[in-house]
């Protein structure tokens, strides 16, 4: 009977460590995958045609990727403000579209004093 208690503690504790490490493996995994909330600064006005000059200011990131369309602009689209409004200066979402006849299309969605615009 001694054996078998034995036997049966070091299972017992085995089987803490392992679980131990599972769950710590888990936190750290967890962590390291965690996306930060991105934060940038850019200039308040720019002229038509002009560039615009983003800076990242996200705490504890050294690295960003943009994707605003989805990868389909092969050539440099011309386009034409078809509205103009200052509401837009704050998008929420932007998405422009590429069209079978090789147009673009570009859609803003704002939401300034909790109504929706687009």
């Amino acid at each position: 009977m001694k054996l078998k208690l034995q036997n049966f503690r070091q299972f017992i504790t085995r089987n803490a460590v392992v679980s131990a490490l599972l769950v710590f493996a888990t936190i750290v995994w967890e962590r390291a995958g965690a996306q930060c909330t991105a934060s940038f600064d850019v200039q308040p006005a720019a002229c038509s045609g002009s560039n615009l000059e983003f800076s990242n200011i996200t705490p504890g990131a050294a690295t960003y990727a943009w994707d605003f369309c989805a990868g389909d602009l092969n050539n440099t689209p011309a386009a034409q403000a078809v509205v103009s409004s200052s509401l837009l200066f704050r998008a929420r979402s932007i998405k422009i579209k590429r069209e079978s006849n090789g147009n673009y299309v570009g859609f803003a969605l704002s939401e300034p004093n909790g109504q929706l615009h687009d």
